[in-house]
């Protein structure tokens, strides 16, 4: 246990490094008649706290931003580490302190909102196979509906008849607007046009392809907006919350805030582009997966499976009479036979079913797709590029030192040089060497 010479001697070597607050402390004052490990553990325990309180703030400043290479290399810095946090939200490699924060857990937000997606599709994309199928023409148009304009010009015949143009032909388009008093609309493609009348433009006939199209396809649009939406805003959030957390000078962080809202708000024209391609595409209803023609079986099986259970009393180990199978079959086809026009319009009704179930599982996945390689690595990589061609006068202006900067920095490598000496002399008087 040292003395209390020990401890006045303590008192003395604390004052020569400029810590006259701990020399003044209770504690330490009246300690000149008490060992010295009763008074270091107040002392201790301040140190440690004003250190750490001092390395952060140092942090935040950064060592001084002399030369234009300092300053780059201090710039390149921060950005690593951002991008690093960037992209580990984006993939899910939370491998940073970071992410302890679970709001900060991109990865696992954006699972989320694809699953909400997913419903939403699902929703708009089921075929009610007991519904009757509409097949007639409506009288008037609505917002979204696609329709056949004729896009070319009025022209005289031989016998002197004005005529549509013979080598123009109808054109798919669709509703932007409509006036139901005169049964007028305006058009997507051709918007600049005047409002065309009942007789230059068209429904179309409900074929398959315009049935999916019409009444389902078109439904996909919303849900895949509102996913880009969610996207966006998880994004702008995850950036604000990255540079938030770094130490760095509040210029820069504001900086690079900045440069990545600008980039995603830029990006986010091309991304729409590309979504509303891939519902263009939808559109024209095609697959080669294998897996329609096998739920198309099971929909056209699936009345008579019913029936088969009822049969069997929903027990597949049942005996069944012959005739008593002959006789449900002859009964369900006879109430499946109807005129040939019904089994075309069941038949249709069928199909759309089985390819809904087919194209809606593949939009699904290739959404998500599509916003990963349009939209967020192409973010990641235009913030790498823009950071990397930061002009020095820029990174000037972000992280030049002004005056008070200059004088803090100096006030609090002054304090931690004093700080780190009070641990020396702390620890050498609890901790002497044996030699």
């Amino acid at each position: 246990m040292s003395s209390p010479h020990a401890t006045r001697h303590l008192i003395d070597r604390l004052r020569a490094v400029g810590l006259d607050k701990y020399v003044q402390l209770p504690q330490v004052a009246d300690a000149s008649t008490v060992p010295v490990e009763r008074v270091l553990p107040t002392v201790v325990a301040d140190t440690y706290v004003q250190l750490a309180s001092c390395k952060d703030k140092l942090a935040i400043l950064g060592e001084p931003m002399t030369t234009p290479a300092v300053r780059r290399a201090t710039f390149m810095k921060n950005v690593s580490l951002m991008l690093d946090r960037l992209e580990g939200g984006v993939s899910g490699n939370y491998n940073d302190t970071f992410f302890d924060d679970t709001e900060n857990r991109l990865q696992a937000r954006l699972g989320t909102a694809e699953s909400e997606f997913q419903d939403a599709i699902e929703e708009v994309s089921i075929v009610d196979g007991t519904a009757a199928l509409d097949m007639s023409t409506p009288e008037v148009a609505s917002v979204g509906d696609f329709v056949e304009v004729f896009n070319g010009e009025w022209v005289m015949n031989a016998a002197g008849e004005t005529i549509r143009d013979p080598n123009v032909k109808w054109e798919l388009d669709q509703v932007t607007q409509v006036e139901t008093t005169s049964n007028e609309v305006l058009t997507a493609k051709h918007f600049k046009r005047e409002w065309r009348d009942s007789s230059e433009w068209r429904f179309l006939p409900p074929t398959f392809a315009n049935i999916v199209r019409q009444r389902y396809v078109v439904k996909w649009k919303r849900p895949m907006r509102a996913l880009f939406e969610m996207c966006q805003t998880l994004l702008l959030e995850f950036v604000t919350r990255v540079t938030g957390s770094m130490k760095c000078k509040p210029k820069l962080q504001a900086h690079l805030n900045h440069v990545a809202h600008d980039m995603l708000e830029s990006l986010s024209t091309a991304a729409l582009v590309e979504l509303d391609k891939l519902i263009e595409t939808e559109c024209d209803p095609s697959t080669l997966n294998l897996r329609l023609g096998q739920v198309l079986l099971e929909l056209r099986t699936k009345p008579l499976i019913v029936k088969l259970d009822v049969l069997s009393g929903n027990n597949d180990a049942t005996s069944v009479s012959v005739g008593a199978m002959k006789a449900l079959l002859k009964r369900h086809f006879t109430e499946e036979t109807n005129s040939n026009e019904d089994l075309l319009v069941k038949e249709l009704h069928l199909a759309i079913g089985a390819y809904m179930a087919v194209a809606s599982k593949r939009f699904v996945d290739e959404i998500p797709k599509l916003l990963n390689t349009k939209y967020i690595q192409p973010f990641l990589s235009a913030v790498r590029n823009e950071a990397s061609e930061t002009s020095d006068q820029v990174l000037g202006q972000v992280l030049m030192d002004d005056v008070a900067d200059v004088e803090q920095y100096e006030t609090l490598s002054n304090q931690l040089k004093a700080l780190e000496a009070a641990n020396t002399l702390i620890n050498a008087h609890l901790f002497p060497s044996p030699y």
